[in-house]
């Protein structure tokens, strides 16, 4: 019994740390009634812009989210909630820029490295008459 306790602590210690299915949870609510908050009250037009915005980034990132690494999903997540709140749109930019990142070392490792050139001698000068 305690050995295969053991061996079961020992396999779950040593998986692989996956990179999660979706994005996290911000509160678009409360982001965008901050947005739209003025001096002369709660601005309907601004509530709706942010909201809207924030639910195509929303979408957007829910393409790229899964394909993400677990260190991008992090630091992007870090990165959207800079103001303590979370922002679709700062996490999606952060995600595709990451992996445009990756994507570039990765075509740079693979690419073949060129050649140098061949240097060439000076042409040598004719002696003194």
């Amino acid at each position: 019994m305690t050995i295969r306790f053991l061996i079961l602590l020992a396999l779950l210690g040593t998986a692989p740390v996956l990179a999660d299915e979706r994005p996290p949870r911000y509160d678009l609510d409360g982001l965008c009634s901050r947005r739209a908050n003025t001096p002369d009250g709660l601005s309907a037009e601004t509530m709706a812009n942010c909201l809207a915005a924030q639910g195509d980034a929303l979408e957007s990132v829910r393409r790229v989210w899964p394909g993400a690494q677990d260190y991008i999903q992090r630091d992007c997540d870090l990165r959207a909630k800079v103001d303590r709140e979370g922002d679709y749109d700062i996490l999606d930019r952060c995600v595709r820029a990451q992996l445009r990142q990756e994507e570039a070392g990765q075509a740079e490792s693979t690419r073949p490295k060129a050649k140098p050139k061949p240097k060439s001698k000076p042409a040598a000068t004719p002696p003194p008459n």
